[in-house]
């Protein structure tokens, strides 16, 4: 299955179609962590 916003291979190098556009997420349980720390305590996450 090919389509024109599939990455293809040119070479030896991965190229993304014009006007691709990277992203990215995160939860805040990533980031925040450490459960014991700062005087947390354990929310809904931490179970």
């Amino acid at each position: 299955m090919s389509t024109s916003t599939s990455p293809h291979l040119t070479g030896t190098r991965l190229e993304f179609p014009p006007g691709f556009t990277w992203g990215s997420a995160t939860a805040s349980y990533q980031i925040e962590g450490a459960v014991a720390e700062g005087g947390r305590t354990p929310s809904i996450w931490d179970t």
